[in-house]
């Protein structure tokens, strides 16, 4: 199995057009913002089925600091899905990187 830091994203780095952004954070905070585009999931067996059927597709998962996310994905990883990376960036810090977001 590869290293779950192989899978740590920052921001700078990516596109995020180039990935089903996924947050993984609790409803009540997705709600109050999220990505722009990013669908709320937290059933890791929800994931699993949305990696396995998007297998074209890169899979970018957040939380609010990336250790959560990181969990997700070395349990991921361990399953053979290796589609699938985290943004290792703190959410607090999300408008003023210029992360597109959603508010309500």
């Amino acid at each position: 199995m590869q290293n779950t830091k192989d899978y740590a994203l920052k921001f700078k780095q990516i596109n995020l057009k180039d990935y089903i952004v996924i947050d993984i954070r609790e409803k009540e905070d997705y709600k109050k913002f999220h990505i722009q585009n990013a669908i709320h999931l937290q059933d890791i067996r929800k994931i699993i089925a949305l990696a396995e059927e998007k297998t074209n597709k890169n899979i970018l998962l957040y939380c609010y600091h990336g250790n959560t996310a990181s969990m997700y994905v070395h349990h991921l990883l361990n399953l053979g899905v290796e589609n699938v990376y985290f943004l290792k960036e703190n959410y607090e810090e999300f408008e003023e990187m210029g992360i597109p977001l959603i508010k309500s």
